[in-house]
């Protein structure tokens, strides 16, 4: 999960913060990538309580932190098509951690 949180935190910082400075770049689409980037930062935040909630034994609450997670990541793939391969991988990861998760609830 720590390396997710990696991923996700350098996926934003790099290909969401490429099309923000991207002179094309709409001011629609300026907005969604600005609600793209925080989505993604909540995403890290439920990451990081899902690997505070295992570590703490709360296999049930980890497990909403994993779903959510995964609803984060979604809200990106609607807006911008090009993040769909990040986010196929994202909800690969979630998918895997709500898999181990599920063996303890």
């Amino acid at each position: 999960m720590n390396a997710a949180v990696k991923q996700v935190q350098q996926f934003s910082a790099t290909s969401v913060a490429k099309r923000l400075k991207d002179p094309p770049t709409d001011d629609c689409a300026k907005k969604a990538l600005l609600l793209c980037e925080e989505a993604y930062k909540k995403a890290v935040e439920m990451l990081n309580k899902g690997v505070e909630s295992v570590s703490a034994g709360d296999f049930v609450q980890a497990k909403k932190n994993s779903r959510t997670f995964i609803n984060y990541i979604d809200a990106c793939d609607d807006s911008f098509g090009e993040f769909r391969n990040f986010g196929d991988w994202a909800r690969g990861v979630g998918g895997d951690c709500l898999g181990k998760i599920a063996k303890y609830v």
